[in-house]
Parts: structure tokens; C-alpha cells; sequence
């Protein structure tokens, strides 16, 4: 199967997640100081929250209000709803983002639990053996299904594209009026920068 040129979007999907990454890295440093720090409960809970909630919060708002995150909008990818006529809405931007909000759920609350109980902001040490084990599994199971569903079909439409009526295309393969109207200034007729 060969995936029409518009599609053709793994490659830049890929490096879009890693600069997305580094968008939010600046939580890690907070996160090491949290952890090499003796803080109380209530800050340590507080920044867990915070912490293990910044990446879903971010990917489901930039989809949302743009169609796209930062690193998207970087590798000229943006995300439309299946029919290409029009943007995702947030109850798609939400389900698109359904494996990482559900695996990200079981991470704060051993966190919170692990803050609670032993009074320190450290999920690896802390975490029972079962729930390493079905996090860990669950994730490269969800993680796979994602790779071989995109790589598997023409409009490399991931499984999360599916849950969701989602697709992601080039945003040069989107004609200029569609764009414009999908995330453009009416006024100006311009694109925003971000979308």
C-alpha cells in the first residue's frame, strides 16, 4: 500500500512528537528538583498534577484551537477532521489523545499515591511490580497498534485517527482557501502563526 502524497506524514509525525517533547522539557527540571527536594505533600501533589497532566493538557488544546501542536505546525502537518473540510473539535482533539490521557491516569494516581504514603515524588521506586509491569506492557501494546495501524493503511491514519474521525495531512496538499478558512484571519486572509 502506498499512501497518497498528502498522507505521506509518518517521518514528519515522528519528529513532530520529539520537538513537542522538547517544548514541554522544561517540566523534567522541576520534576528532578521535586524529586531531590523535601517539599510537603501538599506542593509535591500539586506539581504531580501538574507535571502528568501538561503533556495530554497541551496535545488536546493545540489540536483543539489550531489543528495542530507547535511541533506540527514546525514539520507543516496539521490535523483535520476525516472529511478534510473542516477543523477537529475538542471532543475529537480529546479522543485522539484517549491512550496517552488513560496511561498518563495511571501515572498520577501511583504518583499521588506514592507522595501520600512515602512523602517523596518518585514513581519508579515506589510502584508496584504489577502496575510497572501493565503500564510498561500496556503502553508499547498501545504504542505498536498506533505504528501498524499507520503504517498499515493508505491515509496512514493511526488507530487514535480513527477513534477520533481524524486525519493528518500536509498543509501544503490543503488548498489555500481551505486553510484560510479553516485557520486563517478573516479579516487579513492571513494564517496565524500557529495555524
Amino acid at each position: 500500500m502506498f499512501a497518497e502524497e498528502k498522507y505521506r506524514t509518518f517521518g514528519r509525525r515522528f519528529w513532530a512528537g520529539i520537538i513537542d517533547g522538547l517544548v514541554l522539557s522544561p517540566l523534567t527540571l522541576v520534576d528532578t528538583a521535586a524529586t531531590l527536594t523535601h517539599q510537603p505533600k501538599w506542593i509535591l501533589v500539586s506539581w504531580a498534577i501538574v507535571s502528568v497532566c501538561a503533556y495530554p493538557a497541551y496535545s488536546i488544546l493545540m489540536h483543539g484551537f489550531f489543528g495542530r501542536t507547535v511541533g506540527k505546525r514546525v514539520m507543516h502537518v496539521v490535523v483535520l477532521d476525516v472529511s478534510e473540510q473542516r477543523r477537529l473539535s475538542f471532543s475529537q482533539a480529546f479522543l485522539r489523545d484517549l491512550g496517552l490521557v488513560f496511561f498518563s491516569s495511571l501515572h498520577l494516581v501511583n504518583l499521588v499515591r506514592t507522595i501520600i504514603v512515602y512523602g517523596v515524588f518518585d514513581d519508579n521506586s515506589y510502584m508496584p511490580t504489577w502496575m510497572r509491569a501493565f503500564i510498561g506492557l500496556g503502553g508499547l501494546i498501545w504504542y505498536s497498534i498506533e505504528l501498524l495501524t499507520a503504517l498499515l493503511n493508505d491515509t496512514q491514519r493511526a488507530i487514535h485517527d480513527r477513534i477520533a474521525g481524524t486525519v493528518v495531512v500536509d498543509e501544503g496538499a490543503v488548498p489555500l482557501r481551505i486553510m484560510k478558512r479553516l485557520f486563517g484571519d478573516s479579516k487579513t486572509g492571513s494564517v496565524s502563526i500557529l495555524g
